[in-house]
């Protein structure tokens, strides 16, 4: 069972899991939108996981429960009335899925959940694992509380939890936030360009996924970044080489600021992140590096 199926990670989650012969189940709040994104090859089930609902009574029976579902948190400014969206959305529907399963006579026996890399706050020049310390700022607390909500599994379902960094696919998410207004000759680094972002192409976090699904001996905190994070001015030169278009408008974080409010502090935060349980562990990334990535996306410089 996925949740979370409709969006960049799921879709292209539930369409490789069909494509390697899984039956796949989507809980989902829009069956009809759900059918005309995933086709006719799922099963989909009515819910919103962050409410109690008929639908817990049919996770029993699954294999695996991946848990992708929450409100993105670059959807609005982050007022008072929107971090409770992203807390309830995260930790609220982690917490009833995982009731769900140990409801289970016999409980699905892995449990993969998303979290952020968020978790870490601004890390400066520092290289961090998954033993580097939680921030202690709206989005550290949140991303513990929302791993936390899962504990309960322990000792009874494996148990995976996935940190996950800046998702690259062409046309979607970040990368297509950032590579419009270099196409409009209009980019530029942010905020001076110098904090590393952690990155993933969504192939290898789909691998990733897959990897744990099938692999007992995986189970804990991962985090789901590339090898090699990048700065943001290298990174905004990179897709403007690729794009052939200049990238020669820095845009200052007092800017940042005021289009983003709070929400800026984050997506400024230096963020060195190393995905050292993975490579432990055997996991090779199809695109270690960010000029492998982009190459893939918009083909060589």
């Amino acid at each position: 069972m996925v949740t979370g199926g409709t969006g960049m990670v799921g879709r292209a989650l539930v369409l490789r899991l069909l494509d390697l012969g899984h039956q796949v189940s989507v809980l989902t709040r829009n069956p009809q939108g759900a059918r005309l994104v995933l086709g006719d090859n799922c099963q989909l089930i009515s819910g919103d996981p962050a409410k109690w609902g008929d639908w817990a009574q049919q996770i029993c029976g699954h294999d695996g429960v991946i848990h992708l579902a929450g409100q993105n948190v670059a959807d609005k400014r982050w007022s008072k009335s929107f971090k409770a969206q992203l807390h309830d959305s995260r930790v609220n529907s982690t917490r009833n899925i995982c009731q769900a399963i140990l409801a289970c006579k016999l409980p699905p026996p892995v449990y993969i959940g998303a979290s952020a890399i968020g978790f870490y706050g601004d890390t400066g020049e520092a290289e961090a694992d998954e033993g580097f310390s939680c921030s202690h700022d709206f989005f550290g607390d949140l991303c513990k509380e929302w791993e936390n909500a899962s504990s309960c599994l322990e000792g009874k379902t494996r148990r995976v939890l996935l940190r996950i960094g800046v998702v690259l696919k062409q046309g979607q998410g970040a990368l297509a936030k950032m590579d419009l207004p270099i196409r409009w000759g209009l980019g530029g680094p942010m905020a001076g360009g110098q904090f590393f972002m952690s990155w993933i192409h969504l192939q290898d976090l789909v691998n990733l996924i897959i990897w744990a699904l099938g692999n007992t001996v995986v189970s804990g905190t991962y985090n789901a970044t590339a090898p090699e994070p990048e700065r943001n001015s290298d990174l905004v030169r990179k897709i403007a080489a690729r794009l052939h278009r200049p990238a020669l408008f820095p845009v200052p974080y007092f800017l940042l600021r005021m289009a983003v409010g709070e929400f800026a502090q984050f997506l400024c935060a230096s963020q060195r992140i190393i995905p050292r349980r993975a490579l432990e562990q055997g996991f090779l990334f199809q695109y270690p590096t960010l000029d492998q990535a982009l190459d893939n996306e918009y083909g060589l410089a």
